[in-house]
């Protein structure tokens, strides 16, 4: 647990991009948790349900789109 704690408190203070992939009911949300509640955490949580999206329209959540790449892209969408 230490281990995690440690490891948790390192990516908080960073800037780099996160992501937690492990089965259901593993704790990711505890753990995600864990990450905003450090004091030196510089994170914004965002929950995404993967199982609910197409893997296209996951990829344009995550990474964002142009105006125009498909139908119904009006806009510019800035990814996560």
């Amino acid at each position: 647990m230490r281990t995690y704690l440690t490891t948790i408190a390192q990516v908080a203070s960073s800037r780099a991009t996160c992501l937690l992939l492990r089965r259901n009911r593993t704790g990711k949300e505890l753990i995600a948790k864990a990450f905003i509640t450090t004091p030196t955490a510089r994170i914004n949580l965002i929950r995404v349900n993967c199982g609910a999206l197409s893997g296209t329209l996951l990829e344009s959540e995550l990474f964002g789109h142009v105006k125009g790449s498909f139908t119904g892209a009006i806009r510019i969408k800035w990814g996560v």
